[in-house]
């Protein structure tokens, strides 16, 4: 038996030995007086049992004993972990099913995922009355009211396992696997969301690309608010869009040469909008000049704090406004779709320009070159790494999520609560006589049962 990885604890077992004698090695620097510590810490094993290629089958049967009493002391320690969750969550789970380590199938056992705790569909309102709720985006055309949905859907992923993660840390673990999805959001407007076809004079136009009525509207996704600055057909020949929605911590309109001071967790910014022109603005925050931004740019600061322009007025006549809209605190979506007739992705979402590997966008909807109308937003969120969440820990604190803004908005996460403290019967293995072995138990009907499971035949053999 060969071990190819550092080991930190060693239990040597030699004939007959068990916790004692001179075979035991690595042990003895530690007080046996607090065992199963240190071989259990945390209610995590921390050592590595060997044994040798040529050990006898009582070796074999006294390691598994003491993995056998490990185990036990390993559940023992567990429990449940005591995370508060505040706020709009939802517990994965029904009425008739919880989320299990495994979920038993007569002559399969396969891992019990979230999305069999879905039945492969999705969470709405009903489960997260906030962060799902209905909305209604309203402008010149109408009311567009709209329902939000979570799918989890992939069977394979979002599961709980016992398992060794990147870091070398054996424990139970919510996990996703690599390339698998992790949910997909959908948006489905009830009414459509309508824009006439315009130019960028605002005239109707049948090869025109702006959607006038779509931009600054107010929508809300996942809990947070954002703002459609920008909305286009992707080219005169139509059936493609591109969506540019700013949300952030403070939204404000500030005249050109006007101070103001903005405070956001518990920092305060001074900004002063230092010049307008019809198509641009020019910021200072906290000493620090932006670029010239047009309508849906941002710029990030030195301190990572972004601003961005939702709307620029500027009234070329004396006395007349120049002014300009903006986040401060600024998160910047960029959902495109070059054919919104099906339902297919070809490009994934950007946040604040970058583009987010694994969250790949479509819009679903009509156009007939005078009028666009959108059916469906979403926005499918898959890993691009495999990614342990730990007992109390968050899926968006995962090291390997390079990019948090993989969860869509950021308005949304999953967190491992972890195991909780169920009721356990100790199974042992005992010698019976000289020459027998006797596994030992309690069935489901509550009665002690003893099933042999080796003897010696002679003084050599072992069955």
């Amino acid at each position: 038996m060969k071990f190819r990885k550092t080991i930190k604890k060693i239990l040597a077992l030699g004939t007959g030995a068990t916790m004692m004698g001179a075979t035991l090695m690595g042990a003895m620097a530690a007080d046996l007086a607090n065992y199963p510590a240190p071989f259990v810490s945390g209610g995590k094993f921390s050592g590595v049992m060997v044994v040798g290629d040529n050990a006898n089958a009582a070796d074999v049967i006294g390691v598994t004993d003491i993995a056998t009493s490990l185990q036990f002391a390993v559940s023992g320690a567990k429990g449940g972990s005591a995370v508060s969750v505040a706020g709009d969550v939802w517990k994965v789970g029904t009425s008739t099913k919880i989320l299990e380590l495994s979920e038993n199938h007569g002559t399969v056992s396969a891992n019990e995922s979230i999305a069999t705790i879905t039945t492969q569909s999705f969470i709405d309102d009903s489960e997260l009355p906030e962060t799902l709720a209905n909305g209604v985006v309203s402008n010149s055309k109408g009311d567009a009211p709209y329902e939000q949905r979570m799918y989890f859907e992939d069977t394979t992923t979002g599961f709980v396992t016992y398992v060794e993660d990147s870091d070398d840390v054996t424990a139970d673990f919510l996990y996703f696997t690599n390339g698998r999805q992790l949910a997909r959001y959908e948006l489905e407007f009830t009414t459509q969301l309508e824009s006439d076809v315009d130019d960028s004079a605002g005239s109707a136009s049948t090869t025109g690309t702006y959607l006038t009525d779509i931009e600054d509207s107010e929508i809300e996704m996942l809990g947070q608010k954002f703002t459609i600055v920008q909305a286009r057909r992707n080219a005169a020949a139509g059936n493609g869009v591109q969506l540019i929605l700013m949300g952030g911590a403070t939204r404000d309109t500030l005249l050109e040469g006007v101070t103001k001071t903005y405070t956001i967790d518990g920092k305060d910014y001074e900004v002063t909008l230092d010049f307008v022109d019809s198509n641009s603005a020019k910021f200072t925050v906290n000493g620090e000049s932006t670029r010239d931004l047009v309508d849906g740019d941002t710029d990030k600061m030195s301190d990572g704090t972004t601003l961005g322009v939702t709307e620029i007025l500027y009234q070329d006549y004396a006395g007349g406004v120049h002014s300009a809209d903006f986040f401060l605190g600024a998160q910047k979506l960029e959902i495109k779709d070059t054919n919104i007739g099906d339902t297919a992705s070809t490009q994934e979402v950007k946040v604040d320009d970058e583009t987010i590997d694994g969250a790949n966008a479509w819009v679903e909807g009509t156009d007939d070159n005078s009028t666009f109308k959108v059916d469906k937003i979403v926005v499918n969120m898959s890993a691009d790494d495999d990614y342990y969440v730990p007992a109390g820990g968050k899926l968006s604190a995962n090291p390997e999520l390079n990019e948090p803004e993989l969860l869509f908005t950021k308005g949304w996460d999953i967190q491992y609560a972890g195991l909780t403290q169920e009721a356990t019967e100790e199974i042992n293995i005992k010698a019976s006589g000289s020459d027998k072995y006797e596994l030992e138990f309690t069935d489901g009907s509550g009665n002690k049962v003893a099933v042999p499971i080796a003897y010696t035949s002679g003084t050599t053999n072992l069955k």
